[in-house]
């Protein structure tokens, strides 16, 4: 996914992707029982990542600015 330029903009397409990525992954879940311990599994590595991915923007944002 290419990311714009720009101090906020970057930021939120990150956040957004994630975002959209962890929706999927739910929505598949809610298809297929039997692999929920799977996809739950899935769900909480992306989840530390994504929060990973945010403290690091914060910081990046903080430095900027």
């Amino acid at each position: 996914m290419p990311l714009l330029p720009g101090h906020s903009t970057w930021v939120k397409q990150l956040a957004c992707h994630d975002e959209m990525q962890l929706k999927k992954t739910l929505i598949k879940r809610d298809k297929h029982s039997t692999q929920s311990r799977q996809i739950q599994t899935y769900n909480h590595e992306n989840y530390c990542a994504f929060i990973h991915k945010i403290a690091a923007t914060m910081k990046l944002a903080l430095w900027f600015t």
